[in-house]
């Protein structure tokens, strides 16, 4: 997973918010749900498309992933940010 932090890191100069959705998805992947969590929370919508159309995807992802890990309490909190 070092290549895929590494990966999101080089984004940082391109897109800071971009780098930080690559690296909650890999935080996701890792089950870090507590790291992915606090990252998504920190990027909010903005003018850049991609990173309005991924922000719910990823917490969406992480919602069912929590899910998947047995973490139905965390689960719904994560959704019910697609609701505000």
């Amino acid at each position: 997973m070092l290549k895929a932090y590494a990966n999101a890191e080089s984004y940082a100069t391109i897109n800071s918010d971009l780098r930080a959705l690559l690296r909650a998805e890999v935080h996701i992947y890792e089950k870090e749900f507590d790291h992915a969590k606090k990252i998504l929370s920190a990027v909010k919508s903005c003018i850049d498309e991609l990173v309005t159309e991924a922000l719910p995807q990823l917490w969406t992802r992480l919602g069912f992933s929590l899910i998947g890990a047995e973490q139905s309490g965390q689960a719904v909190k994560s959704l019910s940010v697609l609701a505000r």
